[in-house]
């Protein structure tokens, strides 16, 4: 990369990489010696640094999100780009996909979060709520919620089929990071408060 790493992803079989940069690149890698990682392809279509890479689970696919405000679609057995979502009005800072690939999740300054179907290539719940920028996005283990964080320390579990809010969550601080323990019934945050919180989600 010829800028700050924003991003990193490691596939499901530990044997590729995804890098995302602030020189506009997302990168690709053979991780198969960690001890010697292969640079594989570079994909260079975006229009700003690229803040959040993931791999699309039973698939040769990724996703990245850029401070273009869009959300690509790549194939990483062709190195092309296969659909980009331009939904956000702001630098998108965080993906998420569904545990059975069909759906993705993007955070944004725009203070949204966007849902979209991937098979479809279409945009399903833009989820409105946040009134900040949203830093942080999960699917629940049975993608049925989504939970997301924002610059007010603010999180809100929704509801992933309707896009309702089920339950907020406050921290002190900004939102980092926030995920959802296996057994679906927890979710941690990690905050600029110096703090990483366990919530259990009311059932």
């Amino acid at each position: 990369h010829g800028g700050p790493v924003k991003a990193v992803a490691v596939s499901p079989s530990g044997s590729t990489a995804l890098s995302g940069s602030f020189d506009y690149s997302m990168m690709q890698w053979d991780v198969t010696d960690p001890a010697r990682p292969g640079l594989v392809n570079r994909f260079t279509d975006h229009d700003g640094a690229v803040n959040a890479v993931t791999f699309v689970p039973g698939s040769k696919l990724a996703l990245s999100g850029s401070d273009d405000g869009i959300v690509r679609l790549w194939s990483l057995e062709t190195a092309s780009l296969l659909h980009a979502f331009e939904a956000h009005q702001h630098k998108v800072v965080g993906l998420a996909v569904s545990a059975d690939a069909r759906l993705a999740a993007s955070a944004s300054w725009d203070r949204t979060v966007r849902v979209y179907d991937l098979a479809d290539r279409k945009l399903l719940h833009e989820l409105k709520g946040h009134k900040t920028e949203v830093t942080a996005v999960a699917f629940s283990p049975d993608d049925l919620q989504l939970l997301t964080g924002d610059r007010n320390g603010r999180c809100v579990l929704w509801d992933r089929e309707t896009g309702g809010e089920i339950v907020q969550l406050w921290e002190d601080d900004q939102i980092n990071a926030a995920v959802f323990l296996p057994d679906g019934k927890t979710v941690l945050t990690a905050s600029n408060h110096h703090t990483v919180r366990a919530w259990e989600i009311p059932s």
